[in-house]
């Protein structure tokens, strides 16, 4: 019997198993690659089986059209996706959970495509593993679907979601943006859980439903020179998370900054214009610094609740009120 068509004549159930099975048989039929190379992958070509023959390392440049997706495409090793640019080069998804999911600790590179998810399925575009690490340049995230009836724990409908296991232990750098933009996401356009650390520069979230970013758990980084618009909540800084926001600007939606939790953000030069309810709000024993921070266009400034402990610096125009 001919031992590929045997492997073909397996049924496999659900994206993961597939994945298994994709890598499985270009080990044993020889079609694996033993060192990175680069390769082409057109739109009709099967994308998910292209990845499983290249090796760690190795670079999948996705030619200009559509590559489509209907089941979550699976990472098992660390490769590079980089296409001919973001209105050139598409990865459409009607998958529901997520476009992409990563389950390696390698580095995942994603570059110069737009990856977007299409339909009601109730799905967020990426999402990375406790010990994954991955790297945005120049790439637009959109269209991330959360369920009609999303509770409290969800993850569906955010552009990238960074999940956490337990009380893992802080790591250098797990997630890198440059010159981005996360648009139209029905929960954030990046959700960091447990000790994951980002490092977002130059890029922009806009209309996203809850938060352009969303710091949680333990949680740190930076958000510089960023341009936030329409946002519900430009940056929400939860739980114990630590991160800098620096040189950001903040346009419309509803609060530019909100910190709950026992959170601690370091704020500078924040230039916030027309929020609906705040520029920042720190809430329940929050804390942190705020220094350089210009509002207007806005009724309330910088707001304190009675039990939070922000330390209010130098060169803040924004005025302060107390909380409830």
């Amino acid at each position: 019997m001919d031992f590929q068509a045997g492997m073909d004549d397996i049924t496999t159930r659900g994206p993961l198993a597939r994945a298994v099975l994709l890598r499985l048989t270009a080990s044993m039929t020889g079609t694996l690659a033993r060192t990175p190379e680069t390769v082409t992958v057109r739109p009709r070509q099967d994308l998910p089986a292209a990845l499983a023959r290249l090796a760690p390392g190795s670079t999948a440049v996705l030619a200009a059209g559509d590559h489509r997706l209907r089941q979550p495409l699976v990472l098992l090793s660390g490769v590079t996706l980089r296409g001919q640019g973001q209105r050139r080069t598409f990865i459409s998804s009607t998958a529901a959970g997520s476009a992409i999911l990563v389950l390696t600790d390698e580095r995942t590179q994603i570059s110069d495509l737009t990856l977007r998810h299409q339909g009601r399925k109730p799905s967020s575009l990426l999402v990375g593993g406790p010990s994954s690490s991955l790297v945005f340049t120049r790439a637009t995230l959109t269209g991330a679907a959360a369920s009609a009836d999303a509770k409290a724990g969800d993850q569906s409908g955010s552009a990238v979601t960074m999940t956490a296991r337990g009380n893992a232990e802080a790591r250098g750098t797990t997630i890198q943006v440059t010159a981005s933009a996360f648009a139209g996401n029905d929960i954030a356009g990046l959700l960091l859980t447990g000790t994951h650390r980002a490092s977002i520069r130059g890029t922009t979230f806009r209309a996203n439903g809850q938060c352009g970013v969303c710091f949680a758990g333990k949680s740190s980084g930076g958000v510089q020179r960023g341009t936030f618009r329409n946002n519900a909540v430009g940056v929400a800084v939860l739980d114990q998370a630590t991160p800098t926001v620096a040189n950001n600007k903040f346009d419309g939606g509803q609060v530019a900054i909100q910190v709950s939790g026992r959170a601690a953000p370091t704020v500078r030069k924040a230039r916030i214009d027309g929020t609906s309810r705040a520029g920042l709000i720190f809430g329940d024993r929050s804390s942190g610094r705020v220094d350089g921070a210009r509002c207007q266009n806005i009724t309330y400034g910088i707001v304190v609740s009675p039990k939070a402990l922000p330390y209010i610096g130098k060169g803040n125009t924004c005025p302060l009120a107390q909380g409830r």
